[in-house]
Formats: C-alpha cells, structure tokens, sequence
C-alpha cells in the first residue's frame, strides 16, 4: 500500500504548475493514474510498477521536474541579470539561480541594478516583496530556478 501512495506523491510532486489541466497531463503521469481504474490487486500492482519505471526514468533524465523548482533556494541574494517584462513589470535573476517577476508600484521604477543585493520577505498573503540597495520595493512573485 505503501508503493501506490509514494506514486501517488510523486505523480503530483511531478506535475509543472502549468500542467493542472487533463489534457495537458504528462503521458506517464496519466498511465499511471489509469492503474487506479484496476479492480484487480495483481494487475493493478503490475500496472503501477510499469508506469512507475517510467516516472523513475523520466525524473532521471530531468524531463520532469519537481516541486523543489516551485519554491525559492533563498530570500536573499544578489542580481546576476534583470530586465523588463512589460508594463511596470520586471524579472530578476539572483545568484541562487531562483528568479522573480517583480510589480512596479511607479512607472518611473526601472529594473533592479547587477550586482544589487537583494532581500525578499513573505507577507501575511504568501506572496514576497523585493528590496535591494538602490531599487523601492516591488511585490514580488517566485518564477522559478535556474539549475
């Protein structure tokens, strides 16, 4: 029993955020979730050790990614790159690797500087805000790392 809810886990740990619609579901994903339509112990056992050496096999070979990409390395660091993202919109990229989308509450703020060093902290609501030596705050919102 213990097999089905470590792939049950794991199945979800693997989905990207932006995969949470059916039809955008890895293939293997969706294999091993048909095992669960198997009334059979014994075929569905077989089923789920099948579908499970592929997941194993995909996560190996970095085509899926884990839950550890969704959360920040750090709440401090310093700007390697930064640049627009449209209207009072920025990204920056710290020396972690983890990057951010950052929410200008001016039009005249510009990007955060190279070299910057940067602080983010969490707020009540779960999201984060940005601040560095020569830039205001800017909320803040977690796009994931560079690995």
């Amino acid at each position: 029993m213990s097999k089905f809810i470590m792939l049950g886990a794991l199945a979800i740990l693997a989905l990207p955020a932006a995969a949470t619609a059916k039809d955008k579901v890895d293939p293997r994903i969706a294999k091993s979730l048909q095992c669960t339509t198997i009334a059979d112990g014994a075929q569905r056992l077989a089923c789920y050790d099948e579908a499970m050496a592929g997941l194993k096999q995909a996560l190996e070979e970095g085509e899926l990614m884990s839950t550890a990409q969704f959360k920040p390395k750090a709440l401090e660091g310093t700007v390697v790159a930064s640049g627009g993202m449209g209207f009072m919109r920025f990204w920056v990229e710290l020396d972690t690797g983890d990057r951010w989308e950052l929410i200008a509450d001016s039009m005249t703020d510009s990007p955060p500087r190279k070299g910057a060093k940067a602080k983010l902290r969490k707020s009540l609501m779960r999201n984060y805000f940005y601040t560095d030596t020569y830039s205001p705050d800017f909320q803040a919102r977690f796009l994931g790392r560079r690995d």
